[in-house]
């Protein structure tokens, strides 16, 4: 019977590669007052652990390798914590899984610590585990971040049990799962570059998750909603790589805005259903009795996947329901258009001259000041 590829054949692939990666850490934490502390500290020991792994002696022959913490994000209405890493796959991996497994520790000992308030927590956001999702994301061209590009042997059109992606991204997403799964306690699924069948995200949620009916997406009527979440004690993790780098842009809409508009206004968005290309559209409760429309971009690369172009839409979208109402405008709509997250332009502007770097950088002091405002807010 064929065994799952060791880790340590995947760190080896990982460690031999000059590629950097993002990767994008998703915590179902931040909605309480007592995961603010949790959630500063794996920032902190995060943000040390890539100082440590930057000031290591690597092989003089080899480029020295580098990895920091791009940004940290906290939505309190979604209950949901985010921390954005980009550098080399080997160190990113290491840092990805620090950051999972501390959130699984931490995290899970503080909700039971106050269970009672943590029961409390109507989170609007989808979810499916407590450390949700885990995305390694390339920041240069695919065809420029493949594994066999750099000499490696080995066959991705196999098993399951023996499947190894042939890019850098899906290896570390491969990687970070082994790492977690080790600990015990989580199930992770794979999606994209990391899975065999190169299942999509929103597939493998879809038909392998509670994902869609849990939060506001939630069915009140059946009692399985956020069945994942509760299924182990720290639920599902779904780790994997799109093709693609995804940046994400919230819609936040005015409370005069219903439901049934805020759906209106994801359909028009939505890529299958004629919308922008290589969006996909979620219309989620927020707070003050708003909805919001969430939306991945999956091609930002392309013109007509940007957030220009879903600007555009939403324009589109207002003018069809003013309906010759000269009066109702943009801010009769929407409160905010929002970016949520980093760009790769962001991820690759900060990995520079980050082995300069031996004490704590004001970037990082920025990092770690604009989340704890967030997680107060």
């Amino acid at each position: 019977m064929p065994s799952l590829p060791t880790l340590s054949r995947l760190t080896n692939i990982l460690t031999s590669s000059n590629e950097v990666i993002a990767c994008n850490i998703y915590i179902s934490a931040g909605g309480k007052p007592f995961h603010r502390q949790p959630l500063l500290d794996i920032l902190q020991s995060s943000q040390q652990l890539c100082r440590q792994l930057r000031s290591e002696k690597n092989d003089p022959s080899s480029q020295q390798k580098t990895v920091t913490v791009v940004h940290a994000y906290a939505d309190i209405p979604y209950n949901r914590s985010s921390i954005h890493l980009a550098g080399h796959a080997s160190l990113v991996h290491q840092v990805a899984s620090h950051v999972a497994s501390s959130a699984m520790s931490s995290i899970h000992k503080v909700n039971l610590k106050h269970k009672s308030q943590e029961d409390d927590i109507d989170s609007a956001h989808p979810l499916v585990g407590l450390v949700d999702h885990i995305s390694c994301m390339p920041l240069v061209k695919k065809d420029e971040n493949s594994v066999e590009s750099n000499g490696n042997d080995f066959n991705s059109s196999c098993s399951e049990d023996e499947y190894i992606p042939n890019d850098v991204c899906g290896i570390a997403a491969l990687a970070i799962k082994q790492t977690l799964m080790q600990k015990g306690g989580v199930m992770c699924l794979t999606y994209g570059s990391a899975n065999h069948e190169q299942m999509p995200l929103a597939l493998v949620r879809k038909e392998q998750t509670s994902f869609f009916k849990s939060g506001s997406c939630a069915d009140s009527s059946k009692d399985d909603e956020g069945a994942d979440a509760k299924s182990t004690p720290f639920g599902t993790c779904t780790v994997g790589s799109p093709p693609y780098f995804v940046e994400n842009y919230n819609i936040l809409l005015k409370s005069t805005v219903s439901r049934k508009l805020a759906i209106s206004l994801a359909k028009k968005l939505r890529e299958r259903d004629g919308g922008v290309k290589g969006v996909e559209a979620l219309t989620l409760k927020y707070s003050g009795g708003r909805y919001e429309v969430a939306c991945n971009l999956l091609r930002p690369d392309l013109h007509e996947g940007s957030v220009e172009a879903i600007d555009s839409k939403i324009d589109e979208w207002i003018e069809e329901q003013r309906k010759g109402n000269i009066g109702d405008d943009y801010d009769c709509f929407v409160e905010r258009a929002y970016r949520v997250g980093t760009t790769t332009e962001q991820c690759l502007k900060a990995i520079q001259n980050k082995n300069a770097v031996t004490g704590i950088s004001q970037a990082e002091e920025d990092v770690m000041k604009k989340f704890d405002i967030m997680l107060q807010q």
